[in-house]
């Protein structure tokens, strides 16, 4: 669990269920969140602290494969 705070206040945002805030690759990508069962005010948090939001984790697997490893839905 990741506790997403605001950056002027330190004020708490939200809870992430995973998160990766300097992204999966550090500096190379952009702000990531898995929320799986999160309601949709969070999911808005989020998305409006420019985190990436994934609500499953086939949707998270697919952008790993294509964005990060660079593959194609054929596993190529």
């Amino acid at each position: 669990m990741y506790e997403l705070v605001d950056s002027n206040s330190s004020e708490s945002l939200a809870y992430l269920d995973l998160a990766w805030p300097e992204g999966v690759q550090e500096k190379y990508s952009q702000p990531v969140a898995v929320l799986i069962d999160e309601d949709q005010k969070t999911l808005e948090i989020a998305n409006k602290a420019e985190y990436r939001c994934f609500t499953t984790a086939d949707e998270f697997k697919q952008y790993i494969k294509s964005e990060i490893f660079g593959s194609n839905n054929n596993g190529q």
